[in-house]
């Protein structure tokens, strides 16, 4: 366990798990695990400024379309801000951040979080489900049922709320959840809102991962 001073990081070199200094990494710090990886840092790309957001602890990083910055942002902690700009990010499928390396695709979700980046069944979770916010505190690493517990509504639905549809039948709303892919119905309800509660009390109890 690491002691009330330290903090768990990952180095940007070699990418091994080590113990960081809190004030060091406060500061902007604390990046490397040894001498070793310091003293080999790759140059670094000249890229648009990272904004450092008025909290201190939160930058917006530039993304580029074609080789030029486009009005578009993603937020990183202020204390990854100098290994994040170390490349040029691009606004890839579904918004997801990423970068090309020797004919592969890099996310940075998964960057950040040290996983590999050949698939091994372990996925980066984005808590609040905005992509583009790859701030820490917003990133789990979770299986890939445990990320298809997070998603929001379905925009055709005929509700606006998750786990509820209008059953024309009976003409009442129907509340349901999914569950590792089986549909399991929760009752019919003549209000819109008395479905949405039960299926969101369906889900608390059957997706731990579940934000909503």
């Amino acid at each position: 366990m690491p002691i009330h001073r330290s903090i768990p990081r990952v180095c940007l070199r070699c990418r091994a798990n080590f113990l960081a200094n809190k004030h060091q990494v406060r500061i902007g710090k604390g990046l490397y695990c040894s001498r070793s990886c310091s003293s080999h840092r790759s140059r670094i790309t000249v890229n648009a400024p990272l904004e450092l957001l008025p909290d201190g602890i939160t930058a917006r990083l530039p993304l580029y379309h074609r080789g030029k910055a486009i009005p578009t942002y993603a937020l990183v902690d202020a204390a990854d801000a100098e290994w994040v700009n170390r490349w040029r990010w691009h606004l890839g499928t579904r918004e997801y951040v990423r970068r090309r390396e020797n004919g592969q695709t890099v996310y940075l979700h998964r960057e950040l979080l040290g996983l590999p980046r050949i698939f091994d069944g372990r996925v980066s979770d984005h808590i609040d489900r905005v992509v583009l916010n790859c701030r820490r505190s917003n990133l789990r690493i979770v299986t890939l049922g445990g990320n298809n517990q997070n998603r929001s509504s379905n925009r055709r639905s005929s509700s606006a709320y998750r786990g509820v549809s209008w059953c024309k039948v009976t003409n009442k709303w129907l509340a349901f959840v999914k569950v590792n892919g089986d549909l399991k119905r929760l009752g019919r309800f003549a209000s819109e809102t008395e479905a949405a509660e039960v299926a969101l009390a369906a889900r608390r109890q059957l997706l731990p991962f579940s934000t909503d």
